[in-house]
């Protein structure tokens, strides 16, 4: 009980210290109305940075080569520990979280269109202001989401505190500090007539318009204390559909972004108000080769494994001016998963079909398209067995220049260690080792997936989940090449994600960025 009424004292106390604020504030305004007051310029509107400036060249690391999904069933976030400030503390895994989100950049188009977004670090004048909101509004689930969103909403349009309605005012005072409100007054902008945000603005590009637009009408419905939330709404929201010509890149939906804490995350917005937030990170895995270097075994620690043996009775395939990568024929694929419950373990074998690449390419090689000729089943004593074409590299032209472009994510993927390692204390530097695996492990996973689609048998479903597990050890050697991720041999600090301290941006500049919350999403 004495903390409830020491917390209500003290709201009612930030709650008056504002309201005494506010002659002072209307005092000063009433100076700026008396004729002969200079407007501000152009310049004076657009020089300062605006309170949240975030934007695609934020971007972390995105990792276009692991475009798509991860099989296997998520864990829910809210399992995990939670840290003081709403974040959760990871363990390695695939996690999944429907978070509350919010628009964090007026007078621009919502999600939607199959535009990806990519994670970003919040930053900006007013960051400490947001992130404080964002934070506090995990352990105040009484205040509705709508008063949060508009409380961002004030403060990307700069709008003073001490100009909202009461009521407001003390959803403000329950989530910032004074001084925090203080801050945000003291970089607000007055209210400027229409005809003269019209001369202002008339020279900018129109999506930089829209913004500014967008943001004085904002402060003018915010100050009268009436408008409704779908008031506001209509004016930071402009529709889903930016106009043709937009800039930025191309960025599918659910793009991976690799966190130099050592984890992968990944935003599909649901609107601006609900953003899905999955996260994967890395589990341990242990790779098998043989004396050529070919991958033979891909393993984890629970005993989960995937075997391959070569038909070395098939001449490996060579490509023109790349002796660095060779294909072979897999003669048999093998998935293995043990039964706890049972104590039996479960296995699906697939005979002569498919095939590898192996090595890393030099992306100057020109592989030429064979005829494709289609694998014909038969009976065996495997689950599934299959009888090889004649040709089991039918698809290499596709194949090779499908890899030619990945080996160059590779390279960005490397190239940026040096970046990475600035922003990280602890990591140690990559290896050619490195390299070779996450190659081989893209080739592997291209393989096994290009051979066995459709043809998982009557266990497609832990096979397919099986199946998964090499796109997840594929992540885990990304995380190792990138320096995020030990071999197990050391202890490493866990693994924290505060959504606050994120905002997910899109590469298209005329979509809002969203801000994201530890608070769940609601029905």
């Amino acid at each position: 009980m004495r903390r409830v009424l020491r917390f209500g004292m003290l709201s009612m106390l930030a709650t008056a210290g504002l309201l005494l604020l506010v002659g002072a504030v209307r005092a000063e305004e009433g100076k700026r109305k008396l004729p002969g007051i200079k407007l501000p310029s152009l310049g004076d509107l657009t020089k300062k940075d605006p309170p949240i400036t975030t934007s695609i060249a934020d971007a972390l690391l995105p990792v276009p080569f692991l475009d798509g999904s991860i099989a296997g069933t998520p864990t829910p976030m809210t399992e995990l520990e939670r840290t003081p400030t709403g974040g959760f503390v990871l363990r390695p895994g695939l996690f999944v979280f429907d978070a509350q989100s919010y628009c964090l950049k007026a007078g621009t188009y919502g999600p939607g269109g199959g535009d990806g977004y990519l994670d970003a670090p919040l930053k900006g004048p007013q960051s400490e202001a947001v992130r404080a909101i964002l934070q506090n509004s995990v352990r105040h689930e009484d205040i509705p989401q709508q008063d949060i969103q508009v409380l961002l909403w004030a403060i990307i349009a700069r709008t003073k505190v001490t100009d909202m309605s009461a009521r407001m005012q003390e959803v403000a005072a329950r989530l910032l500090t004074p001084a925090q409100i203080l801050k945000l007054n003291g970089g607000a902008l007055g209210l400027i007539p229409e005809s003269a945000m019209e001369r202002l603005l008339s020279n900018l590009p129109a999506p930089a318009r829209r913004v500014f637009e967008a943001e004085a009408r904002l402060r003018s419905l915010l100050a009268q204390g009436t408008a409704s939330f779908e008031d506001l709404e209509r004016v930071a929201i402009l529709g889903r559909d930016p106009p043709d010509g937009d800039e930025g890149p191309k960025v599918p939906e659910g793009r991976w972004s690799y966190d130099r804490a050592g984890y992968f995350v990944s935003y599909q917005p649901n609107g601006y108000s609900h953003t899905r937030i999955s996260i994967y990170a890395p589990e341990r895995f242990f790779l098998e080769r043989d004396p050529l270097g070919r991958l033979t075994a891909v393993a984890d620690e629970q005993g989960n494994r995937i075997e391959t043996s070569y038909d070395d009775d098939i001449a490996p395939l060579t490509v023109p001016r790349d002796a660095g990568v060779k294909g072979y024929a897999f003669r048999a694929i093998r998935f293995i998963r043990p039964r706890p419950e049972s104590g039996d373990v479960e296995h699906a074998e697939w005979q002569n079909i498919g095939w590898t690449f192996a090595g890393v390419p030099s992306g100057t090689g020109k592989a030429v398209p064979m005829a494709r000729r289609a694998a014909v089943p038969v009976l065996g004593f495997a689950p599934v067995t299959w009888m090889a074409a004649a040709d089991p590299f039918g698809d290499v032209g596709d194949r090779y220049e499908k890899w030619q472009e990945r080996y160059d994510r590779y390279q960005e993927w490397k190239d940026n260690y040096d970046k990475l390692k600035k922003q990280r204390d602890r990591q140690r530097p990559p290896s050619e080792q490195d390299v070779q695996d996450v190659t081989d492990l893209g080739h592997y996973n291209e393989g096994l997936n290009t051979a066995l689609k459709g043809d998982l048998g009557e266990k497609a479903g832990w096979v397919d989940e099986h199946l998964g597990r090499v796109k997840r050890a594929w992540m885990y050697a990304a995380c190792r090449l990138a320096g995020g991720c030990e071999d197990g041999g050391e202890e490493t600090k866990p693994k924290k994600f505060e959504p606050s301290e994120h905002i997910a941006v899109p590469a298209q500049t005329s979509r809002q960025r969203l801000g994201l919350s530890g608070r769940a999403r609601r029905g």
